[in-house]
């Protein structure tokens, strides 16, 4: 009985849709992800960074246990989920998977700087071009972060509205828009602003 129980669960998963929208981690939301990420492996027209973007949310919030294999039993791990068949898994090896996704990210990435348009879109520099209005405002501008997340991290911005980010600013550290100083960023800046005599005392004090 428990066993039928088990693959009944299994099928059942298999036929929904499930919502990108419900809670990280939820069992909704990591058949909905599930299926995002099997369709944007097979599908060369679709964004690899945002096939990337959603595996990584996928796995940070470890939906594969949320979902059953083909024996009805929870995934321990993101190389078991990945590596099992469709539809209940990805059926491949996460490294070569890797490899795959980046491949294609690089080679989407050189078709859009060939395009003359896109280049004109995007501002010749890989970024999709934002309003005036925008591109005078601070980095740290909610608006600004909302719109930079929606045009350009569809999976972030999605996780994003579905409250698994403190803020609209932690969701755009994570998508990398909003870069946060290093201890290392922070001690080179300092250096070239001080004077020669600073600098001689600071390594004095540090090689002693």
């Amino acid at each position: 009985m428990a066993s039928k129980q088990l693959l009944n669960s299994t099928v059942e998963t298999l036929g929904e849709a499930g919502d990108l929208t419900a809670a990280p981690g939820s069992r909704n939301w990591a058949i909905a992800v599930r299926l995002e990420l099997q369709g944007g492996i097979h599908d060369a027209k679709r964004e690899a960074s945002n096939v990337l973007e959603w595996r990584h949310l996928f796995v940070k919030h470890e939906g594969y246990r949320a979902l059953p294999d083909q024996y009805g039993h929870s995934f321990l791990n993101y190389r078991d989920f990945c590596e099992a068949p469709e539809p209940y898994g990805l059926g491949y090896d996460p490294d070569v998977l890797s490899h795959v996704l980046e491949e294609r990210k690089s080679a989407q990435a050189r078709d859009l700087m060939r395009d003359p348009a896109t280049r004109g879109e995007m501002g010749g520099r890989g970024h999709k071009s934002y309003s005036r209005e925008n591109s005078f405002r601070s980095g740290g501008d909610p608006d600004y972060l909302a719109s930079r997340l929606k045009a350009d991290h569809e999976a972030i911005y999605t996780a994003w509205q579905a409250g698994s980010f403190k803020s609209v600013r932690a969701a755009a550290i994570e998508a990398g828009i909003v870069k946060i100083p290093t201890a290392l960023d922070t001690l080179r800046k300092t250096w070239a602003k001080a004077s020669a005599d600073e600098r001689d005392t600071f390594l004095g004090e540090v090689m002693t």
